[in-house]
């Protein structure tokens, strides 16, 4: 197996001194003091700083300044040595400010404090890299509000500001900005800093109302363009992000709702081929029979039910049964129906208790003038047929007809003539609990697809803790493989790798139909490192010790294997006895 990915990480560590990227990164900064600035609140919740040189000119508008004046609610004031004027205190009020106040810079400006941290809370500086100057808000959380977060803001002599939070930001009881201002009475307004808005004049913000903020655990940098500013986002904080999907998820019931429009399934048909255990749906084998004039014509009401006698045993998954019963709003059950309700419902539908098959709408056969449910069998075959009935409160006429074949325990579902256009639902589920299985039938139809035994899950990757690496340490990420399938029928032996790589193939990646797993997708671009495990259970786990100095922002993609017994799945397909996983994106950062 390849195992250059360890030592391509190694080169990676070596490259980090030339690796930059505008990260939330507190390490090494130095505490700020601050002073109260009232009588009756401390300074860790309304507190000021001394003016503090910058080490460089920062431009913004048409003037430059030297000094800042940090505030311990999020933000900080430029000025050029002397105090900082329209300190606002008490949280955000404005970006424009008035005639004479100091340009502001906003991490995260709000009502802030340290109460919830203790000693952990601080303001911080950072200025050991030449042309940056880093302002820090550790371990902060809104006032009397649970929860902490860290904000950042970096200053770049050539008027760049970058603008970092971690994944704890949250506006949960005041409003809160991020960006910049010249003040000075400078009319602005607020902007949405995640679509990448450009200013004209020297101000660039967005405003926050209470709830979840959507600049949330990454860097927004604000570059100085003509008279006014760019957004930009550069970064987020370590994460792994899945992408694309596992196979194969399996349903062992299917259904399609349409909702205020005629189905697109008028005029067609479905037939559910019985394979022992399940069912492979694929376009009509047969056609639609009209009534003979032996038919019986049931004796049903409006939202009623009856049961009709098969000659034969008709075998379906999970049971047989030599009895149906029909209702009215045109669904038939293997056992007696969960009630005879006029409206479709999805849950009633998936957790019904015996086996049923649906064309479910709100019918009327007592409706004057109405046709009627219909019910005769040829040899094997039991034809169950809506006969020109009408939708409820219409003269509407729908005629559908399912076909029960008791030699085979085939299934024909034919549409010649759907025309309402309330609520429909479609489909087939075997009775008991079952996962949803929504479906595009008509989109489906021009194939085949399988009705499973059983709900399964395709093949899943997950991963955790978040992939930090620092100057100084690394993290052991481990990546969970679910669902695993076994490696033969009855083995209870579970056989998988992960792929690493450093490069993607974004979803819905390559198609291995080629090698005999269609429905499976290649997701990486290249098998860079690989790590195998064997186990007695369809969840198991690999390490991959992340080493400390990988740079800032390198994404490792992964994805899992399996191997099976080719053939061996429930549906029998994939010759190759190869099943993938969904992809996983883990962002490699120092936070």
């Amino acid at each position: 197996m390849p195992r250059k990915f360890p030592s391509v990480l190694a080169a990676f560590v070596s490259m980090a001194a030339v690796s930059q990227a505008q990260c939330l990164v507190t390490a090494g900064a130095t505490p700020v003091t601050l002073t109260p600035t009232g009588t009756f609140y401390p300074a860790d919740d309304e507190g000021l700083s001394a003016p503090l040189p910058l080490g460089f000119a920062f431009p913004m508008g048409a003037a430059t300044y030297t000094h800042v004046v940090i505030e311990s609610n999020g933000v900080a004031y430029l000025t050029n040595g002397g105090p900082a004027v329209g300190a606002t205190g008490f949280g955000f009020i404005d970006f424009p400010g008035f005639s004479g106040d100091s340009p502001r810079i906003a991490a995260f400006w709000t009502d802030l404090e340290g109460a919830n941290a203790g000693t952990a809370w601080r303001v911080s500086v950072d200025s050991s890299v030449p042309g940056t100057f880093k302002i820090n808000w550790e371990n902060v959380n809104e006032y009397q509000e649970p929860g902490q977060f860290t904000v950042q803001a970096v200053l770049n002599s050539s008027g760049i500001v970058g603008l970092s939070s971690d994944a704890g930001i949250a506006t949960q009881a005041y409003n809160a900005a991020i960006g910049i201002s010249a003040a000075n009475g400078l009319p602005t307004t607020s902007s949405d800093l995640s679509t990448g808005p450009t200013s004209t004049v020297a101000a660039l913000y967005e405003e926050f109302p209470v709830g979840a903020p959507d600049l949330v655990g990454g860097t927004t940098s604000l570059f100085p363009a003509g008279t006014g500013y760019v957004a930009a986002g550069t970064c987020s904080s370590a994460k792994h992000t899945a992408y694309g999907a596992g196979c194969y998820t399996l349903r062992a019931s299917f259904y399609e709702a349409f909702d205020f429009v005629v189905p697109d399934l008028s005029g067609s048909g479905m037939t559910l081929l019985f394979t022992g255990a399940a069912y492979t749906a694929l376009p009509a084998l047969v056609s639609y029979l009209p009534p003979s004039a032996g038919a019986t014509v049931l004796a049903l009401g409006n939202d009623t039910d009856t049961p009709v006698t098969l000659t034969g045993t008709l075998n379906y998954p999970g049971g047989s049964t030599s009895t149906l019963t029909v209702c009215s709003n045109g669904f038939i059950s293997a056992g007696p129906n969960n009630g005879t309700g006029s409206f479709p419902d999805v849950f009633e539908h998936l957790n019904s208790t015996d086996a049923c098959w649906r064309a479910w709408y709100d019918y009327d056969v007592t409706s004057p003038g109405s046709g009627q449910v219909k019910f005769e069998q040829i040899g094997s075959i039991a034809y169950i047929t809506w006969d020109g009935v009408h939708e409820f409160g219409s003269t509407t006429q729908n005629t559908f007809q399912m076909q029960f074949d008791t030699a085979s325990g085939a299934v024909h579902m034919l549409w010649p003539n759907l025309a309402g256009t309330l609520t429909y639902l479609f489909g087939f589920s075997p009775g008991g609990s079952r996962a949803d299985s929504a479906l595009d039938i008509s989109a489906a139809l021009p194939g085949t697809f399988v009705v499973a035994p059983v709900d399964s899950e395709g093949i899943s990757l997950s991963a955790s803790p978040a992939p930090i690496s620092t100057s100084t340490t690394g993290t052991a990420v481990v990546y969970a493989i679910d669902t695993i399938p076994e490696f033969a029928p009855g083995s209870s032996l579970y056989v998988a790798l992960n792929v690493f790589s450093l490069g993607q193939l974004p979803a819905p990646g390559l198609d291995l139909t080629f090698l005999g797993a269609p429905g499976c997708s290649a997701l990486v671009q290249s098998i860079d490192f690989t790590q195998s495990v064997v186990g007695f259970t369809p969840s198991l786990t690999t390490t991959l010790n992340l080493p400390a100095g990988v740079p800032a922002g390198t994404v490792i993609y992964v994805q899992a294997a399996a191997l099976v017994t080719p053939n061996s799945l429930p549906n029998g397909q994939n010759a190759s006895g190869i099943v993938t996983s969904n992809g996983i994106a883990s962002l490699v950062q120092p936070y």
